[in-house]
C-alpha cells in the first residue's frame, strides 16, 4: 500500500500501488499543485514549461517527500513534462532488475552522474536497485540521507516519448536511471543544472552517504585503480584528460580510439593485448560510442586524469611528456 500524508491539516488515505490508482481528488491536487506548477506555455511553436515551485503544503509519499519537478536548463528548448507511454522503472524478470546497459546520458552535461549510476548498478546492483521503488503515480528515490519522491513525469523531447537526459527513450526503455536523475535535480534549487559537470566523487557520496567501499591507495595510476576495483567488484569511474592537458599529440591518439576528453567511463573487463599489456574496457554513459577496443595501461596513464570510487579521489600527474608539450 502506498500511504499518502499532505501535511498542514490534511489526513492522510490509502491507496493500492497500481499506477494509476484512485485518489482522493483533494489530495491529488494538493500533490499536483506542488509538483506541477504553472501551465505549459505554447513557445514559438514547441511546447515549454516554467518550473517554479508554489508555495503549498508538504506532501509525504510511503515516508519520502514529494518534490516539485525540478526546474529545466534555460537551453532546454522544446522540452516538455510527460509521463513516457512505453518503457518501464525495471527491467521485467528474469533480466536484471538494473543494469549498466541502462544508462543514456541525454543531452545533459552529467557524466560524471550517469557513470556512477552505471558503475554502481554493475558492481553493486542490490544497492542500486534498493534505492528505486514503485509507489503508484509517484516513484521514490531512497537516498542516503532523504528520502525523496518525484511523480512519474520525464522532461520529454518535443512532442515525443523520448526522455530528454538519462533514459534511452525506446520502446523498451528501462527509466529508473531518469528517475534517480530527477529526483536528484529536484533536491537542487537550481534543478538539472545542479548536476552539470558533477564529478563522481561527489555522485558517489549522493549515492552512498556513508561510504561502505575503500580501496587501498596506489602509486601505480589508473590502470592498478581499474584492475583494483575490477577483482575486488568495487564501484568505480574514471575521467580522462581535457582539452587544456591533453596536447595535440595525445588528443589525436584518444581521438583515434574515440576516447573522449573530459569525459567519464566505468572500467567494466580487464584483459591483454597481442603485446603482452594489460589493458581495461571502457563503457560509456551516452550508452554508445564506446572505445573502440580496450584501453591499454600506457595509455590510461596518459589519458586519464583522476579515478573515483566510493570513498576516495585520486588525482594522477601528467606523464613528463606531456606536460612538456603543454
Amino acid at each position: 500500500m502506498t500511504l499518502i500524508t499532505p501535511l498542514h491539516g490534511m489526513a492522510g488515505i490509502a491507496r493500492p500501488t497500481t499506477a494509476r490508482a484512485a485518489v482522493a481528488p483533494s489530495i491529488m491536487r494538493a500533490a499536483e499543485a506542488w509538483h506541477r506548477g504553472p501551465a505549459p506555455t505554447a513557445l514559438g511553436g514547441v511546447i515549454g514549461l516554467r518550473d517554479v515551485r508554489p508555495a503549498t503544503a508538504t506532501v509525504v509519499i510511503d515516508g519520502a517527500e514529494l518534490l516539485a519537478n525540478p526546474r529545466l536548463p534555460d537551453n532546454a528548448v522544446g522540452a516538455r513534462w510527460g509521463v513516457p507511454l512505453t518503457g518501464s522503472v525495471f527491467e521485467p524478470l528474469p533480466r536484471p532488475a538494473v543494469s549498466l546497459e541502462h544508462v543514456d546520458q541525454g543531452r545533459l552535461g552529467d557524466c560524471g552522474f550517469v557513470a556512477t549510476m552505471g558503475s554502481v548498478a554493475h558492481y553493486d546492483p542490490v544497492h542500486m536497485r534498493g534505492m528505486v521503488r514503485e509507489a503508484g503515480d509517484f516513484v521514490i528515490v531512497d537516498f542516503p540521507d532523504r528520502s525523496v519522491a518525484v511523480t512519474r513525469e520525464l522532461p520529454l523531447r518535443g512532442l515525443t516519448d523520448e526522455p530528454m537526459y538519462a533514459g534511452k527513450g525506446s520502446d523498451d526503455a528501462v527509466l529508473w536511471p531518469a528517475y534517480v536523475e530527477k529526483a536528484q535535480a529536484a533536491r537542487a534549487a537550481e534543478g538539472y543544472m545542479s548536476l552539470k559537470g558533477c564529478k563522481a566523487s561527489t555522485a558517489f557520496l549522493h549515492l552512498y552517504g556513508v561510504q561502505p567501499v575503500k580501496l587501498p591507495a596506489h602509486a601505480g595510476g589508473p590502470m592498478t585503480d581499474a584492475l583494483q576495483a575490477l577483482r575486488e567488484g568495487t564501484p568505480v569511474v574514471l575521467s580522462t584528460r581535457g582539452t587544456k592537458t591533453a596536447p595535440p599529440e595525445l588528443a589525436a591518439r584518444m581521438d583515434a580510439i574515440n576516447l573522449h576528453r573530459t569525459h567519464a567511463y566505468v572500467p567494466i573487463a580487464a584483459g591483454v593485448d597481442e603485446a603482452g599489456e594489460a589493458t581495461v574496457t571502457l563503457f560509456n554513459p551516452w550508452g554508445h560510442l564506446h572505445p573502440t577496443r580496450p584501453v591499454t595501461r600506457t595509455e590510461l596513464r596518459e589519458m586519464v586524469v583522476r579515478a573515483y570510487t566510493p570513498s576516495t579521489e585520486r588525482s594522477y600527474p601528467l606523464p613528463r611528456a606531456a606536460s612538456a608539450a603543454s
